[in-house]
């Protein structure tokens, strides 16, 4: 009796298990990446921008993925085109998947930072990636999104910057030194 027990509780075990992996494996996911398919979310001004993913569907061809101004409304804009609701910053058109539902090549190249919005640091982009290459937002579960930002940056002054005003400030110092000892 205790062995049947255990057997339906092993058995049950491995049903809830197939049956949680086949559900955490149907959403596709859609990540930026670099070049070597590592995760990065945070972008310099002039880095390449690539994405990987899983399980976005096999043999797709005519996709597209779109870099967008980051916002926050996709639920409540499902079945609308995407350029209605947030601002397309790109459009990579002709994507395509394997079989096995990843990208060909993968990681894709999408565009260089730079491309974007050069003049504006920091900023904000969310990655979306349409299937069917429509430009209908058709929800997470067809169309993943993925949020970036890219980073700013400082310039590093020039050596005559910062060298012609310590100059001057050590030459009226030495200038008050040499009046105050010429007075005494």
């Amino acid at each position: 009796m205790a062995k049947a027990k255990v057997i339906t509780a092993l058995a049950l075990t491995v049903v809830m298990l197939v049956v949680m992996t086949g559900l955490a494996a149907a959403d596709p996911v859609l990540y930026t990446c670099n070049s070597d398919g590592f995760d990065k979310s945070s972008f310099g001004p002039t880095d390449p921008l690539y994405v990987t993913g899983s399980d976005l569907g096999a043999n797709i061809t005519g996709a597209k993925i779109f870099v967008v101004d980051n916002t926050d409304t996709y639920s409540a804009n499902v079945g609308k085109p995407i350029s209605s609701f947030c601002t397309v910053r790109y459009t990579k058109t002709n994507v395509s998947t394997h079989a096995s539902g990843q990208f060909i090549p993968d990681p894709l190249y999408v565009c260089n930072i730079a491309d974007l919005e050069p003049d504006i640091f920091p900023w904000y982009y969310d990655v979306i990636f349409d299937a069917d290459g429509d430009g209908i937002y058709d929800g997470t579960s067809e169309d993943p999104v993925d949020k970036i930002g890219c980073y700013g940056f400082e310039k590093i002054p020039e050596f005559t910057t910062i060298a012609i005003p310590v100059a001057a400030i050590l030459g009226l110092l030495f200038f008050y030194n040499y009046r105050k000892r010429k007075e005494e």
